[in-house]
């Protein structure tokens, strides 16, 4: 990006203004870096960061978060989720995706591996039957 043909070119702990980087270039490395973590990146993140080193290290706590910071992240989200209802709720189409979207993510979340299945509608003489046989009465 800055002409450098290798990374062992670059001393982690030079800011990047000194190696070079101008805005348009700041902007370049922020979009390539979003698009393969795969997640927005501030828009002024080489300058809050402004060497390769402090850059890594915030990268590590977004790119791969602990399971708090993944946890709260989620409740931000939520958060905005909340903060757009009336926009949403006045759009009949994204209503609907929304709220199909969240009964997916709810039966996504209400599925536990280590909980029994659900019985409704099994005939009570099947789970007497089941029952039996698993206890061998």
């Amino acid at each position: 990006m800055l002409g450098h043909r290798t990374v062992a070119e670059v001393e982690p702990t030079v800011s990047f203004a000194e190696l070079g980087m101008d805005s348009l270039a700041a902007v370049r490395l922020r979009n390539v870096l979003a698009r393969r973590a795969g997640t927005e990146l501030p828009t002024a993140i080489t300058f809050d960061h402004p060497s390769a080193a402090a850059l890594a290290e915030y990268l590590d706590t977004v790119v791969l978060p602990d399971d708090r910071q993944r946890i709260d992240a989620v409740f931000r989200g939520l958060d905005d989720v909340e903060s757009a209802l009336p926009a949403v709720r006045a759009d009949r189409a994204a209503r609907s995706r929304l709220a199909a979207r969240l009964r997916s993510l709810s039966s996504r979340l209400d599925d536990d591996p280590g909980e029994l299945d659900e019985v409704d509608g099994v005939p009570d003489e099947e789970l007497f039957r089941l029952i039996d046989e698993e206890f061998e009465l």
